[in-house]
């Protein structure tokens, strides 16, 4: 297990990804909702910023900067990791996100067989987010993932999406739509951290999660 070392090599190695802003979400509507997340002393320690210290929150989250907020929560959470890890095979030896992706992929949270591309240059939409981090939801309460064959991916989307909407972890866009299709920005996930973090105080015992 190597979730130490994910962690001192992502505070230390982070990629600058330009990308544009969500149209949908004009910066006065949703600012508030990421400074309000940022507030929250947990979500500042668990975000790496870029390299001048900002999250740059307008910009989309790509496959590999999920999962280095994955794999930090996997250890905040101290959820079960197998003995052996396993590397997506399109993940470079020495890119700055392999140990966090073996982190992802050996927690279940994103399951797939051994050839499975990982593809972490890629924008992480709000479908896999959904389905992601409602199994990284469901572990923290000690549940089974969600499972559907590969064949039913939409339903198990739209299923994970509407699970995190009940728990008022994943909120839908201004028109009340989640719009899962779309890429999913930093700020979101920034949210969707804290709201978390909110949950796990209010019903987790303090001795199941850790100091970051």
């Amino acid at each position: 297990m190597r979730v130490w070392a994910t962690l001192l090599v992502l505070l230390l190695l982070v990629p600058v990804v330009c990308q544009a802003q969500d149209p949908d979400w004009p910066e006065p509507a949703w600012r508030p909702l990421y400074t309000e997340a940022m507030t929250n002393e947990m979500v500042r320690r668990l975000i790496v910023g870029y390299e001048d210290f900002n999250v740059r929150p307008e910009q989309t989250c790509t496959r590999y900067e999920w999962a280095a907020v994955v794999s930090r929560l996997v250890w905040f959470f101290h959820l079960p990791l197998p003995v052996e890890e396993r590397r997506p095979p399109d993940v470079p030896w020495q890119h700055w996100a392999e140990d966090a992706t073996r982190v992802l992929v050996a927690s279940g949270i994103y399951p797939g067989p051994p050839d499975t591309r990982f593809c972490g240059d890629k924008p992480l939409t709000r479908a896999q987010f959904a389905w992601m981090f409602t199994n990284l939801f469901r572990a923290v309460k000690g549940e089974g993932y969600l499972r559907h064959p590969m064949s039913d991916m939409e339903y198990l989307y739209t299923q994970a999406a509407e699970v995190l909407r009940a728990e008022d972890l994943m909120i839908g866009y201004p028109d009340g739509k989640m719009h899962l299709d779309k890429p999913m920005p930093r700020w979101q996930v920034c949210l969707a951290m804290s709201r978390l973090l909110v949950w796990s105080e209010q019903h987790l015992p303090q001795q199941h999660i850790d100091e970051p």
